[in-house]
């Protein structure tokens, strides 16, 4: 069903954007042509970077012919790269908060963690684990870089705004109104990394032309990168991911 439902998004919308932009071919070197998706209603919440037809020896993939990005718009778009031309070379240091939840049964999650923590010499990161707790969090992020989450994520089917981060059992967690409201744009952090299950996902129905999510709430607050996810993950595999 996912292959069949990735194929018909190359036939309808992936393939005649990427042939209109001249994207017919797999780049022939490391020059690869960026691109930012900008979609709308229930397309917000398809994989556009993954539309394709994934068969052996194929071509005929997103993957293979561009790197893509998502925004939540034009606006948003513009905002987060004014910001990044206007903190060029002012944050050199690579401060990062690094959290995951104790006893969350994600046993892969402080692995994760660990492992970034193995890999700081080269990543030149210097890592806070700050504990699981909401304002204890949202205070570092003032001052650091990179946010790093590993955890579990819900999403709210009714209020997407409440859509959070779920932290320790009696942890207030860390909701999409809190990340919206952190305003970090003077500081333009680098990168927020949302290692947890559906991060960009609004499943409200009267709402379906909002970005309203985890993944929109940290651009808004002023992230100029943001990683997440548009459905269930699991945790093994998050490691792999993160390692790359």
């Amino acid at each position: 069903r996912v292959q069949q439902m990735l194929e018909w998004l190359w036939d309808v919308a992936a393939s005649p954007i990427l042939d209109a932009l001249g994207l017919k071919q797999t780049p022939s070197n490391d020059n690869w042509p960026h691109i930012w998706w900008i979609p709308t209603g229930q397309l917000s919440q398809l994989p556009f970077h993954a539309a394709g037809r994934h068969s052996k020896s194929s071509t005929d993939t997103v993957l293979d012919r561009a790197m893509s990005s998502y925004s939540s718009s034009i606006k948003a778009l513009v905002c987060g790269r004014r910001n990044q031309g206007q903190n060029t070379g002012q944050q050199t240091s690579q401060d990062a908060v690094l959290v995951t939840v104790p006893g969350s049964g994600l046993c892969f999650a402080g692995r994760e963690v660990g492992m970034l923590e193995d890999m700081r010499p080269s990543l030149n990161l210097k890592p806070t684990n700050p504990a699981p707790k909401r304002e204890e969090i949202l205070a570092h992020l003032r001052t650091n870089k990179i946010f790093h989450f590993a955890g579990h994520g819900y999403s709210n089917p009714l209020e997407p705004s409440e859509s959070c981060l779920v932290l320790s059992k009696d942890e207030v967690p860390i909701t999409v109104a809190d990340l919206r409201d952190c305003r970090l744009q003077e500081s333009s952090p680098f990168l927020a990394y949302l290692s947890a299950c559906s991060t960009k996902v609004n499943q409200a129905e009267r709402l379906v032309d909002e970005e309203i999510h985890l993944v929109s709430a940290c651009q808004l607050a002023g992230f100029r990168h943001v990683v997440g996810t548009l459905r269930e993950v699991l945790d093994k595999h998050c490691v792999d991911v993160a390692r790359v």
